[in-house]
């Protein structure tokens, strides 16, 4: 099976190991240095020390076919090296949050929480509301 890194610049030294002492959180599997995701072909992966800022916001899919009906989920967004963002959608707020647990603590530099709207940013949204 081949693992290629999201992020060039960072890249493990042996995913698969820890591919496989890692646990399953929904459709994602999360080791001690990523979080890795299936993709043709093989796994693609995203190091923990590559992710700048993670948070979780509750989101929502539209199901095709129904009148206007939507599921409940939530979102993890990522934002790694780059100013690149990578989004894992969840079911549940706890799994979401164990894995929020596991970038802080492979990565106690990333910031954990959603990104503090600067006074430019509230300005413009002020102005379109």
């Amino acid at each position: 099976m081949a693992m290629r890194s999201i992020c060039p610049s960072v890249v493990l030294e042996d995913p698969r190991e820890d591919y496989k002492n890692g646990y399953r959180a929904e459709q994602f599997r999360v080791g001690k240095q990523a979080i890795y995701m299936a993709a043709f072909p093989g796994t693609r992966y995203l190091p923990f020390a590559a992710i700048r800022q993670a948070w979780s916001q509750d989101s929502s899919i539209t199901v095709t076919g129904t009148c206007g009906k939507s599921l409940p989920v939530v979102v993890l967004r990522v934002r790694y090296e780059g100013n690149f963002y990578q989004s894992f959608q969840f079911e549940k707020q706890s799994t979401a949050d164990r894995v929020l647990e596991s970038i802080a603590a492979g990565n106690p530099a990333a910031v954990i929480g959603p990104e503090p709207v600067g006074e430019a940013r509230r300005a413009m949204l002020n102005q379109q509301a």
